[in-house]
């Protein structure tokens, strides 16, 4: 393992291969493991990755609102007009999550109970959807 002066890791090499690490002035991590990473773009934060690519992987791009939630993740190239991977996040007054909801239509509600702050989603097998009552995808 090799690391920088701000004791970030900049590469490692073993029986997984050989990796390198690189950084911003702000310390962001540009590149990981064959992953080039942006930020801040369209007003986003300076922190705030908001697109990624690699060889091996379609582009991922990422918006964001005003106070910093995600609100839009679409890992498609920017010229595929649809994408049916696409999420789209809501979140609540107090900037909670809130709903998901894909390019399909399909939407995840979130409820927090009172004086709980987390909430948890159920594993689904895939291919699989689970509905409450009224027939709802939760």
């Amino acid at each position: 393992f090799e690391y920088d002066d701000l004791s970030r890791l900049t590469s490692a090499i073993g029986a997984y291969g050989s990796f390198n690490y690189v950084y911003d002035p702000l310390g962001n991590m540009l590149e990981k493991e064959g992953v080039t990473m942006a930020y801040g773009e369209n007003g986003a934060g300076p922190h705030a990755v908001t697109s990624a690519a690699s060889t091996q992987h379609p582009a991922l791009s990422l918006a964001y609102d005003a106070n910093g939630n995600m609100i839009e993740k679409n890992p498609c190239p920017q010229s595929q007009v649809s994408c049916l991977t696409s999420q789209v996040f809501a979140y609540d007054a107090e900037n909670r999550l809130a709903e998901v909801k894909t390019a399909q239509e399909q939407t995840v509600s979130v409820t927090f109970k009172p004086g709980w702050n987390f909430f948890s989603l159920p594993v689904i097998p895939a291919g699989r959807m689970l509905l409450d009552k009224p027939p709802r995808l939760v």
